[in-house]
């Protein structure tokens, strides 16, 4: 997270996962993670069709994961998650 040739997307539904499971984690190590990975995020606008595309591959109920799909899919990104980071 400290290297400036990084580049972290986002979509605002991810951002609104991160707050939550910050908040479920309840610690300044999470806290922390979650105010890094913001300062450093870009939020992106998910096109629908990228949705539509990324949307069969995942199962039903799990629309934050397929929206997340979604935005690494249009900007052509490698998937990051919480659990990546917090091991």
């Amino acid at each position: 997270m400290t290297d400036d040739n990084i580049k972290l997307s986002a979509n605002a539904r991810l951002v609104s996962e991160y707050r939550k499971l910050a908040q479920e984690l309840d610690s300044p190590t999470s806290r922390l993670i979650l105010e890094q990975l913001v300062s450093k995020m870009e939020l992106t606008e998910v096109k629908e069709d990228a949705i539509k595309l990324c949307k069969p591959y995942l199962p039903e109920g799990e629309a934050a994961d397929v929206v997340h799909a979604a935005t690494c899919r249009q900007e052509q990104y490698s998937s990051l998650t919480m659990a990546t980071l917090i091991g």
